[in-house]
């Protein structure tokens, strides 16, 4: 009995040690959440670097397009499609009957290719392509029932269209196409601007730090860059072109003008009243097409219709700075005198 009052009574102040200990438990919990994170202290660091760098979206940008598969082919076809459609609809040469035929066809090419594209596969038909058409896509035509019987009739049947009918229907085979490769582009679009940030933004500290004192005196001795508050004027533009908007054709786009192909194409700078120059800086495409802009003239002119040849390049260049004698003019124009097209990302006019 004694034993077992003694065994009792052992339980009992374990039992109670154990509930002590339990109650005693939460107290290094507390403690703990009472410490800083150390990974809340690194994340304005990490803020801050992303926004120089863009790693973290470009790389998911990268991983989008790498998951795309067959879609990246049929975007290039696409893309492909529309060029050869546009080039058909503004031939430098005019061209013989039945191009617009061709334009349509190149057009409807444009579409399938893109409809494909968006769906990673590519349909069995047109038919099947036009069913798997945007619902947007498709309420922007004006006469949507009309556009897919085309889009899905076979070689035979559109070769009995009559012209009339080709061109009632080239506009808005036209207008779809563009809209279509603008989309299936836009995840390329998208990196191209990504990394044109991180460019900007990761270089802005390496050239405030290195160059911010010797960059003072260079722009003290020059003066301010003219163009910046001249007006401008090219003297044409071309068609499905925003510069502003940093597009042209559907296609991702650095120069701020383009002009068509022309005979002597320009870019005008009217400062308001005369200025003397002395120096121009060209920053050329450089995506392609650099032989446009050779040779190139800078000219001078008070009134627009006499002009003064100052600087002149002949070769094709990336960027080129054009120094000259002190010249004063109200007007400085850069001509290439060939038919060409002409498109700069960027100039600056120094006296």
């Amino acid at each position: 009995m004694s034993e077992a009052v003694e065994t009792s009574a052992q339980a009992s102040q374990e039992h109670d040690s154990v509930e002590s200990t339990e109650l005693a438990a939460p107290a290094p919990e507390v403690q703990s959440e009472a410490k800083p994170s150390p990974k809340v202290q690194k994340r304005p660091l990490r803020r801050f670097v992303q926004w120089f760098t863009r790693s973290d979206a470009l790389a998911q940008a990268q991983v989008t397009l790498r998951e795309e598969g067959p879609a990246r082919e049929y975007k290039r076809r696409a893309a492909a499609a529309l060029e050869v459609g546009e080039r058909i609809l503004r031939p430098i040469e005019p061209l013989q009957g039945g191009a617009e035929l061709l334009a349509l066809e190149a057009f409807s090419q444009a579409v399938f290719w893109s409809v494909s594209a968006i769906h990673r596969s590519a349909p069995a038909s047109r038919a099947e392509a036009w069913a798997l058409l945007p619902e947007t896509a498709r309420a922007a035509l004006k006469a949507p029932d009309a556009v897919g019987e085309v889009f899905a009739a076979d070689d035979t049947a559109r070769g009995e269209l009559s012209d009339a009918a080709v061109r009632e229907h080239l506009g808005q085979f036209a207008t779809l196409a563009r809209e279509l490769v603008s989309r299936v582009h836009g995840p390329d679009q998208h990196l191209e601007a990504l990394r044109a940030q991180r460019a900007l933004r990761s270089g802005v500290i390496a050239v405030m730090v290195t160059v911010a004192g010797a960059y003072g005196i260079y722009v003290a001795s020059r003066g301010p860059n003219l163009a910046t508050t001249a007006s401008w004027k090219a003297s044409s533009t071309l068609d499905n072109c925003t510069p502003e908007q940093h597009k042209c054709r559907g296609k991702a786009f650095k120069p701020f003008f383009h002009t068509q192909e022309e005979a002597s194409p320009w870019l005008e700078y009217d400062f308001g009243a005369r200025r003397r120059v002395s120096k121009v800086v060209v920053e050329n495409r450089k995506d392609c097409c650099k032989g446009r802009a050779a040779p190139l003239l800078v000219e001078i002119s008070d009134d627009r219709k006499t002009w003064t040849k100052v600087a002149e390049h002949r070769d094709t260049f990336d960027d080129v700075t054009l120094t000259f004698a002190p010249t004063s003019g109200r007007y400085l124009r850069l001509r290439v005198p060939k038919k060409t097209a002409l498109h700069f990302e960027s100039v600056k006019i120094y006296r």
